[in-house]
């Protein structure tokens, strides 16, 4: 999976990977039972970093490899910050919201400036204007706050839990800089994590029930 992610010379996944997992890692911890169960995380977290660090490093040694890892290993590029760079497309993007409250509609923005908005949430208020675009922030706040809610209940599926929640969260804030709405994954994880959210809840009156019983 980490030669995969990698190979895929796709800045966006490099950072997904580090952070949904340190993500994920935190909250595995959080709801470890006991403190051996934590020393037994930890030491197989450091075990793994350093097995992929040394696969990273094998991988590298191939020349065309760590040439095209040099040239995007870097944090920004001239698509990002200079001239029509995402960047500046967002403050057209905001512009444009700004006097149009119902939007432009779908795919309109990239015949606008010759290039898609990279932004979900600045995407949600350009195609179905200002009512669209709080609805998508409200849907994503609300995922995150029952979410966080929920996550570290002691349920029998809590680990796929974590997992399914942390790597969405990644992926939503990347929405700020790339567009994840046409990305199937996406929505299925937010999926997940609603079912897993009612899952809990369900739970949690069956417990209720039994201990007042």
């Amino acid at each position: 999976m980490v030669a995969g992610v990698l190979l895929s010379f796709s800045r966006g996944s490099w950072g997904h990977l580090v952070a949904s997992t340190a993500i994920m890692t935190a909250l595995t911890l959080l709801a470890a039972p006991s403190p051996g169960r934590r020393a037994r995380i930890l030491v197989t977290c450091v075990v793994a970093v350093a097995a992929a660090a040394l696969f990273i490093v094998a991988l590298l040694q191939i020349p065309s490899v760590e040439q095209l890892f040099l040239e995007r290993a870097v944090l920004e590029k001239s698509y990002d910050t200079g001239y029509g760079g995402r960047f500046t497309n967002h403050t057209i993007g905001w512009r444009v919201v700004l006097d149009q409250p119902f939007g432009i509609g779908i795919f309109q923005f990239s015949k606008l400036v010759g290039i898609d908005v990279h932004n979900t949430y600045l995407n949600g208020f350009l195609s179905y204007g200002w009512l669209g675009g709080v609805s998508l922030l409200a849907l994503t706040g609300l995922t995150a706050f029952f979410g966080l809610r929920y996550v570290l209940t002691p349920t029998p599926w809590r680990s796929v839990f974590i997992c399914a929640f942390s790597t969405w969260a990644v992926l939503m804030m990347e929405a700020a800089v790339i567009d994840v709405d046409h990305w199937r994954h996406q929505w299925a994880l937010l999926g997940m994590t609603w079912g897993f959210v009612a899952a809990n809840l369900a739970w949690e009156r069956r417990q209720s029930i039994q201990r007042n019983h």
